[in-house]
């Protein structure tokens, strides 16, 4: 206990041996006031429960218009990945062609080059692609990509 009895006065002291719940507020340093604690938790979740309830509604109806929308799609093919790297080229670049720079599904890398002149020779960048971009290119709008298998060439266009 505090030698200050106003710092004894704030400190609440739970006993052994009492009802959960219920707690002893030291008042003074002489006396001991009792008062039972609600579970103010159990309340909240009580009267949240009604939000509670609509929130679990609405998410499983967007999870079943998820399921159903994706279900509906269909596999529209493989992705001409130099087609989107021709189309997007930026201007002032000579070349352009696709290259798998790393073995895996997002290896892929369209590699633009503008020939800058002797002694230089080729100057080549590398930029990423945008899959999605490329299927809605490729197929119109509301087409989007989706990696069936995890390697290079598992990239499928679904619309």
């Amino acid at each position: 206990m505090s030698a200050h009895p106003e710092v004894a006065a704030a400190q609440e002291v739970v006993f052994e041996g009492e009802p959960r719940g219920f707690m002893r507020r030291a008042a003074s340093s002489h006396t001991i006031q009792r008062r039972w604690l609600r579970p103010s938790s159990w309340v909240s979740t009580w009267r949240n429960l009604p939000r509670l309830v609509v929130v679990l509604v609405v998410v499983a109806v967007g999870v079943t218009a998820t399921a159903t929308a994706a279900a509906a799609a269909t596999n529209r093919g493989g992705i001409d990945l130099q087609r989107y790297c021709n189309d997007t080229k930026p201007q002032g670049y000579d070349t352009t062609k696709i290259v798998l720079l790393e073995n895996n599904a997002r290896g892929w890398r369209c590699m633009d080059a503008v020939w800058i002149g002797e002694p230089y020779g080729w100057y080549q960048v590398a930029r990423s692609l945008d899959l999605n971009q490329a299927c809605r290119m490729q197929y119109g709008q509301g087409a989007y990509a989706v990696l069936e298998q995890n390697n290079a060439q598992g990239w499928r266009c679904y619309k």
